[in-house]
């Protein structure tokens, strides 16, 4: 079904949330279609979608990343997403109607149907104009975190830190890497238990300054990144 009714910034207020909902139904018809499992709404995913939706309106640029821009990863990273596998898409359509008839464009569908995504965030914006702006962040979440827990200390009048990482997952073992300083090694290596979970510890152990810490999962005797956060020791 394609949206109608959907062209004056007055609406602005009710059209966005229309434009999400229909979107979100059509991306699940899609991958259906594909039979590639629905992908699951993240409400993070989805704020971080509008606020790139409303940059570009108000830069006039249909972009995924540009200089003057945040880049939505970085974006997502900031608000504490960590997925590395980020996949974009972006439009601008006079209607809603004709932003939904943008998604079955052939380079549209080879998005949305990209059988590693396992989220997706939709943001839409209604500019002054009356045009209509959208933006589907997806990614691949393969870690699923359990809150971390932090212990500081002091030793030598350095500081020090310790972060218990626990999650779930499907793969055979976790592998966290540590770059600081220009300086990378890896701290922890944890087997995966039989129920998908796991727990790794990552001392913190140079002093202040900003960790970057990435996860690799082995997954039929192979290494693969999937997420990354920087951490500052204070």
């Amino acid at each position: 079904m394609l949206l109608s009714g959907l062209l004056t910034a007055a609406e602005a207020a009710v059209t966005t949330e229309d434009i999400r909902n229909e979107i979100a139904l059509q991306i699940e018809s899609i991958r259906e279609q594909q039979d590639l499992a629905a992908l699951i709404l993240d409400s993070k995913l989805a704020e971080i979608a509008t606020a790139h939706c409303i940059e570009m309106a108000a830069e006039g640029v249909l972009a995924v990343g540009e200089p003057t821009f945040v880049a939505p990863a970085d974006r997502a990273r900031a608000k504490g997403v960590t997925d590395f596998v980020h996949r974009l898409l972006v439009a601008k359509e006079a209607t809603g109607a004709e932003l939904q008839s943008h998604l079955q464009t052939a380079d549209s569908l080879s998005v949305l149907t990209d059988p590693t995504m396992t989220h997706v965030g939709i943001g839409a914006f209604v500019a002054d104009d009356g045009s209509c702006w959208l933006t589907i962040h997806m990614v691949e979440r393969v870690i699923t975190f359990s809150p971390f827990r932090f212990n500081s200390w002091l030793r030598a009048g350095v500081p020090r830190q310790q972060v218990t990482v626990s999650g779930h997952l499907s793969g055979e073992m976790v592998r966290v890497r540590v770059l600081f300083a220009g300086q990378e090694k890896v701290v922890a290596e944890s087997e995966v238990d039989g129920d998908g979970d796991f727990t790794a510890s990552i001392h913190l152990d140079k002093g202040k300054g900003l960790y970057r810490i990435s996860f690799d999962v082995r997954r039929d005797n192979v290494y693969r990144q999937t997420n990354i956060f920087d951490y500052t020791v204070r």
